[in-house]
């Protein structure tokens, strides 16, 4: 790995990889300048092992082994070298059964879901299987600044990859795994997929509506709210204070947003389905757009 010196010196040019823009000539820049550890391992290996070979032996159980560990160090290395955008990742370890890398975090999210996507039609898209016939990984990740030691950066991304190794969906008895911890909640893998879809509707609505970083910022308060409100009957008025603020928003803005006038409960709506269906996950695509466009003043490449 190197000196610690040389490697706090390669993350702190690589956590501004994150930021929004070119820095040659700029001094302003929009963007979280921070790095994200990503720690994964292969969910229920054991089992795999015993399901994975009908009549197993060792020759079998070898091969399946290898077969999982070229994986990890033979295509993922490469993929990493080929493609320019995760050219600053920086691989811990990454072998047998479970990886750990560290890069800009923007990089990381978009690495994450790669990587997924290409371990599916690694293993045939067995992710989506039956239990004793699923092959699928847990992630664990941890936003830091440079300069925070390797080993509590270690720490940290293990507990939240046990987080997520601990994750029962649909609150299910046993855990399910095959999940996320990021932004301090943990999801499915699927269920990450389609919140980096959310994301990115998010988008287009903050262009549509002209929707503040404040606006979004105060989403975050309404899904703690939706979140608790089972068990605190008070939350429960988080809808209404959605609508009401979304109706506000558009009122304060009408001279600027361009839109027919009957599209204007789409915005209500549209959150308001979202925090629904998934709650505190919510809290995944609005940190990221927030961390994405946070303002920074002055930033210079070696800062």
């Amino acid at each position: 790995m190197g000196s610690d010196r040389n490697n706090r010196n390669n993350f702190k040019k690589a956590s501004t990889d994150s930021l929004n823009g070119e820095f040659e000539n700029r001094f302003d820049a929009l963007g979280q300048k921070a790095l994200f550890a990503v720690k994964g391992d292969i969910d229920n290996l054991g089992m795999m092992f015993a399901t994975g070979c009908r009549y197993p032996n060792f020759t079998q159980m070898l091969s399946l082994s290898r077969q999982v560990n070229n994986f990890f160090t033979v295509w993922f290395p490469s993929f990493c070298n080929s493609t320019r955008e995760y050219n600053n990742v920086y691989t811990v370890f990454s072998g047998g059964d479970d990886f750990f890398f560290i890069g800009p975090w923007r990089v990381q999210i978009n690495l994450i879901k790669a990587l997924k996507d290409n371990f599916n039609k690694y293993v045939c898209d067995r992710s989506s299987k039956k239990e004793e016939y699923k092959i699928s990984y847990s992630v664990g990740t941890f936003l830091f600044k440079h300069g925070i030691p390797i080993s509590h950066i270690a720490r940290i991304s293990e507990n939240n990859l046990e987080k997520a190794k601990s994750y029962s969906h649909d609150n299910e008895k046993e855990p399910t795994k095959d999940a996320v911890s990021m932004f301090g909640v943990e999801c499915s893998n699927y269920e990450f997929q389609e919140l980096l879809n959310v994301y990115e509707e998010l988008k287009e609505l903050v262009l549509k509506f002209k929707l503040s970083v404040g606006f979004i910022y105060n989403l975050q308060e309404l899904v703690k709210k939706a979140s608790n409100s089972k068990s605190n009957p008070e939350d429960a008025i988080w809808y209404s204070w959605l609508t009401y603020r979304c109706c506000r928003h558009i009122e304060q803005n009408k001279s600027q947003i361009i839109i027919d006038e009957s599209e204007y409960e789409n915005l209500s709506q549209k959150l308001h389905e979202w925090i629904e269906k998934y709650k505190e996950k919510m809290r995944i695509p609005l940190s990221i757009y927030l961390y994405e466009n946070r303002f920074l003043k002055r930033i210079v490449l070696g800062d």
